[in-house]
C-alpha cells in the first residue's frame, strides 16, 4: 500500500508539472523555498537568450529594512576562482605564461616550488593544504585575519608556513591556497594589479558594471549583508576586509553579471576555443580550471559554489542547452541544493516544493528496523536517535511512521519502504525534492 501511495504521488505530481511551463514551475518552487525555508537572495534562470526567471527574496540589509533587488551585489567566494582561472588562461594566451611553469619561477623561495606546476594549482592537485586554518578551528576563526590589512608579502609567507598535505600532482586536495597562489601570480606576470587586469580583461568587454574585487575596508552600493541564522552574533559587515580570501574568494557580483558571464563562454569574447577546452578538462575526478565538471541528470555541467559569513552562492552551467542557474543568497540558504533542484525541473524532473515538517512522536520498536545499510545512504541508531550516515547533527526526525526529515537540512526527506510482510526493503532518499531509491543491503 505504501509503495502505491508513492507512485500515485509521483504521478499526480509529473502529471501537475507537466501542465505548468518551466517558468511557473521554476516560480513556483523559488516561492516555497521563501515561505518554508525562508530564503534570501536573489535567483537567475536562462536558457539561451530567454531569462526564465530572475526573482529577488528577502533582505539585503536588514539595519535599513532594503530588500534585495536583481541589482543587488553579493559575496561570491569560491566563485572568484572561476574568473582567477580566467586570468591565468587569459595571461598564456599573451604568452606571459605556461601552465605548466614551475611555481618557483614566480616564488623562487617557495618550499618545494621546482615540483609544483601552474597547471596543478588550477587543478588543486598541489598537495597544498585548503586553507590558513585546520577545519578543527572552526570557521569564525578566520575573524582573526578580519579587520586588518594582509600585504601580499605576508600572504605568501602565511602559505609557506602551511606545510602541504601531499605531494604534488598524486592527488586531488581542495585549496584555497593554491587559488591565492594563482592570484599572486597574475599580478607577476600581468605586471598589473590582480583588481585591474580582472577589469581589463573580464569585466570591462562583458559590461559587467556590477562586479569587482572586495578591496580593504571599501563600502559598495547595493551591497547586501550577509546573516548567519544559526550564530546572529556573526554577521558580514559590508566592510569586511577580503584580503585574507585574495585570487580564492574576495569578487562580488549580481546575477545579471554572472549571467553575462557564464554566456561569454558560447563566445571567444574572452578565452578561445583552446583555452576553454583546458578549463573544463576534466582533470583529476572531475576537476577543470575553477570548476567542477560532472553530469547531471544525463546532461554535462559544470559548476561552482562559494559560501562564508552569511552568504552561499552556486553557478551553474549546461553548455548543451545553454542553460544557466545562478543563485545568490545572503542568509546561508543551501545555493547549491536549490541549484540542483531547479535544474531538475528544468530537466523534467518530478520535484517536490518544500513543505513545513510537523514532527510525530514514534516508539523505539517503530523505527529501529529502518537501520541499517542502504548502499550510498547509511542509517544508524544510536542514543535513541536514527542518524544519517552516522553524522551526529544529522539526527532523523519522524513526520509519520515511514517518513522522517533531516533536522539539519529541512529540504532532506528519507522515507522507508516496506514489503507485503511488513520488512523494509528499500528506502526513498529526496534531496531538494529530487528522490532516489536506495535497496536495502542488510
Amino acid at each position: 500500500m505504501k509503495k502505491a501511495t508513492g507512485f500515485v504521488f509521483l504521478f499526480l505530481s509529473s502529471l501537475l508539472n507537466a501542465q505548468q511551463s518551466k517558468p511557473e514551475l521554476i516560480a513556483e518552487y523559488m516561492q516555497a523555498q521563501e515561505n518554508i525555508n525562508n530564503f534570501s537572495g536573489v535567483v537567475l534562470v536562462a536558457k539561451g537568450n530567454k531569462v526564465l526567471l530572475q526573482k529577488s527574496f528577502g533582505i539585503a540589509n536588514r539595519a535599513s529594512a532594503t530588500a534585495n533587488t536583481p541589482d543587488t551585489k553579493f559575496r561570491i567566494y569560491s566563485i572568484t576562482k572561476q574568473f582567477t582561472a580566467t586570468c591565468i588562461l587569459k595571461l598564456a594566451e599573451e604568452g606571459k605564461l605556461n601552465l605548466q611553469d614551475n611555481l618557483s619561477k614566480f616564488f623562487p623561495e617557495f618550499p618545494n616550488g621546482d615540483h609544483i606546476t601552474i597547471h596543478m594549482l588550477l587543478t588543486h592537485t598541489s598537495g597544498l593544504k585548503r586553507d590558513f586554518l585546520e577545519p578543527s578551528e572552526g570557521p569564525y576563526k578566520y575573524l582573526d585575519y578580519i579587520g586588518r590589512e594582509i600585504r601580499h608579502d605576508e600572504l605568501l609567507t602565511l602559505i609557506e608556513k602551511r606545510h602541504p598535505d601531499t605531494k604534488p600532482g598524486k592527488k586531488l586536495s581542495y585549496s584555497n591556497l593554491g587559488f591565492s597562489l594563482l592570484g599572486l601570480i597574475v599580478e607577476k606576470a600581468s605586471g598589473m594589479s590582480y583588481s585591474d587586469y580582472l577589469s581589463r580583461t573580464i569585466f570591462i568587454p562583458l559590461h559587467m558594471t556590477n562586479s569587482g574585487v572586495c578591496e580593504k575596508k571599501q563600502t559598495y552600493p547595493n551591497m547586501a549583508i550577509g546573516y548567519n541564522p544559526v550564530d546572529p552574533e556573526h554577521l558580514n559587515p559590508s566592510t569586511m576586509n577580503m584580503d585574507f580570501l585574495f585570487g580564492c574568494g574576495n569578487i562580488y557580483s549580481t546575477v545579471e553579471d554572472l549571467n553575462k558571464w557564464d554566456k561569454s563562454f558560447y563566445t571567444n569574447t574572452i578565452l578561445q576555443e583552446q583555452s576553454k577546452k583546458k578549463m573544463y578538462g576534466p582533470y583529476m575526478e572531475g576537476t577543470g580550471y575553477g570548476v567542477h565538471v560532472d553530469s547531471l541528470f544525463h546532461q554535462s555541467c559544470s559548476a561552482l559554489n562559494g559560501s562564508a559569513f552569511g552568504f552561499n552562492a552556486s553557478l551553474s552551467s549546461f553548455p548543451k542547452d545553454s542553460v544557466c542557474i545562478i543563485v545568490l543568497s545572503n542568509n546561508e540558504s543551501p545555493a547549491g541544493r536549490i541549484n540542483y533542484s531547479l535544474a531538475g525541473i528544468i530537466f523534467d524532473i518530478a520535484v517536490t516544493k518544500p513543505y513545513r515538517h510537523t514532527p510525530v512522536p514514534l516508539d523505539a520498536k517503530s523505527w529501529k528496523k529502518y537501520a541499517g545499510d542502504y548502499g550510498a545512504v547509511k542509517i544508524k541508531k544510536r542514543k535513541g536517535h536514527l542518524y544519517l550516515n552516522n553524522a551526529e547533527q544529522s539526527v532523523l526526525c519522524a513526520e509519520s511512521s515511514t517518513r522522517f526529515y533531516l533536522t539539519d537540512k529541512m529540504d532532506w526527506t528519507i522515507e522507508f519502504m516496506l514489503d507485503k510482510d511488513g520488512h523494509v526493503s528499500s528506502l526513498i532518499s529526496s534531496i531538494g525534492g529530487i528522490s532516489e531509491t536506495h535497496t536495502k543491503i542488510n
